[in-house]
């Protein structure tokens, strides 16, 4: 990953959002917040990473009609990324059950945390495809689908999608509702695992009996939505004590992603919670029990990638573009390859998702957490 020379410089910037989001709740301690959890983290880099892929696939498909299949086990990213939000805000917001005002605290850190980078990715991406209609496949909606998209709201884009103007932005559509029901719990000072439960379940069944396609806001009744709970259930056995050896820690992270990486793709499918959340799930819980084997030892760019994974998943829809136009000016088509489309993308995007993190999202987190420091 292209990053800033120099070791202190890195060295640095992760010490200064570990210890912001050690009073954020947003990269979360240990139980017994000691340290960071590294290997979440690290999970979190996988994840991005995995959605980078499929989408430089898919880029590669769509513009230069590259026979290799798209790597659509990259999507699976995303249903990591939903059981490490259920278990990381099950166990940084669990002890605001019964504080006055709780709810209200939870929320302002929520959208504190998402709010401000994906409204600037969003702005960026309205004012260029105003300005450069061709930069997208898909062009802009109408009004109410750009204001949608400010509100996380589902509303349809100009392909009857329910996907918004960074069409990424899809799953924080989900993340929103899954905080709006947290802070629900956290209002009425009840655990938010025993409020969630039949919410969540109840949302996930009911794409049986309604079609999504009949109105947008049902797009975020779906099953995906159970991967939150998973990540919830698991922090709770974590906290009784639940953990596997080291050994078969191993044995069962390599299992879990290897189900992740072979498994036919589950987009959009009612067993995408058990066939790729689950893995989810287990290799989650195999990288919390190598923690204290590993954690310490995990390579200073896997933590980088992880710290700039919001940054990297929102930005990297800017520069595939970019990759597309590169290799569109290749004099042979040879160069047209997927595998070369795809290392160049993951070199370009992982850089400017890292300055992106470096330049906008950091200060936006130091900003936020010196307002809240008291005078």
């Amino acid at each position: 990953m292209a990053a800033p020379s120099g070791a202190p410089v890195r060295e640095s910037s992760l010490a200064e959002v570990q210890a912001s989001d050690r009073q954020s709740g947003v990269e979360r301690a240990s139980t017994e917040g000691k340290h960071p959890l590294r290997s979440v983290q690290a999970m979190r880099g996988l994840a991005a990473v995995m959605v980078l892929i499929l989408h430089a696939t898919e880029m590669a498909t769509e513009r230069f009609g590259s026979r290799q299949p798209n790597w659509w086990a990259g999507a699976a990213g995303v249903d990591i990324f939903f059981v490490i939000s259920g278990y990381v805000m099950s166990l940084s917001s669990g002890r605001l059950v019964r504080r006055k005002g709780g709810a209200t605290k939870f929320l302002k850190r929520r959208l504190e945390r998402i709010v401000p980078i994906y409204w600037i990715a969003t702005t960026l991406k309205v004012a260029l495809l105003l300005w450069i209609p061709a930069l997208g496949l898909r062009g802009l909606g109408g009004s109410w689908h750009v204001v949608a998209s400010y509100l996380f709201l589902p509303s349809w884009n100009t392909s009857h999608a329910a996907l918004p103007v960074v069409p990424v932005g899809w799953t924080l559509n989900f993340e929103m509702l899954y905080y709006a029901l947290f802070a629900l719990a956290l209002a009425f000072k009840l655990p938010p695992l025993r409020v969630l439960t039949p919410l969540l379940i109840a949302l996930a069944l009911v794409p049986l009996a309604v079609h999504a396609k009949v109105y947008a806001p049902l797009s975020w009744c779906n099953p995906i939505l159970l991967e939150f709970l998973f990540g919830m259930m698991l922090e709770r056995a974590w906290r009784r004590g639940w953990k596997l050896q080291p050994g078969p820690a191993w044995v069962v992270l390599c299992v879990a992603m290897s189900l992740l990486v072979l498994l036919p793709g589950q987009d959009g499918t009612l067993l995408r919670p058990f066939l790729w959340g689950l893995p989810a799930v287990v290799m989650l819980a195999a990288a919390l029990s190598l923690e204290d084997s590993i954690g310490r030892r995990l390579p200073l760019s896997i933590l980088l990638i992880g710290d700039a994974s919001y940054s990297i998943y929102l930005t990297h829809g800017f520069v595939l573009p970019v990759v597309a136009r590169l290799f569109e000016a290749l004099p042979w088509a040879g160069g047209r390859q997927m595998l070369p489309i795809v290392l160049v993308s993951l070199a370009l995007c992982l850089g400017a998702g890292w300055i992106f993190y470096l330049w906008v999202e950091l200060p936006l987190i130091h900003f936020f957490h010196r307002r809240r420091m008291p005078a």
